[in-house]
């Protein structure tokens, strides 16, 4: 998988287009459907789901699971691998602690 600016940009905009609309945007869960009580879905910041390995996710934006469709057919092999970055982002974020950040940026901060 590409880990670059560009590929995170991509995987960014593909995953509003295509997965933000029910899972959000911030990959919790509370998205449009929600609110409207329309579908139950994945939190992608659950552990579970932080659990998956790449290929898992990969496998589902692919081809779908329980009532989510798959997207094969609408989306790249190269942005399945974007999306599943930019979630792998979303997670990171959601579930991060200051033991993730470089040394040098904790003492920076006084941490």
């Amino acid at each position: 998988m590409d880990v670059s600016n560009e590929a995170m940009a991509r995987g960014e905009e593909r995953y509003n287009i295509y997965c933000a609309v029910c899972h959000g945007a911030a990959g919790d869960g509370d998205s449009m459907t929600k609110k409207y009580g329309m579908l139950t879905v994945a939190n992608l910041i659950d552990q579970r789901l932080v659990d998956y390995s790449d290929g898992q996710l990969y496998d589902v934006v692919k081809n779908g699971k329980g009532l989510m469709l798959g997207y094969a057919d609408r989306l790249s092999v190269e942005d399945r691998w974007n999306v599943v970055l930019y979630v792998r982002a979303l997670q990171r974020a959601a579930n991060g602690s200051v033991d993730d950040l470089a040394p040098a940026i904790r003492e920076e901060l006084g941490l």
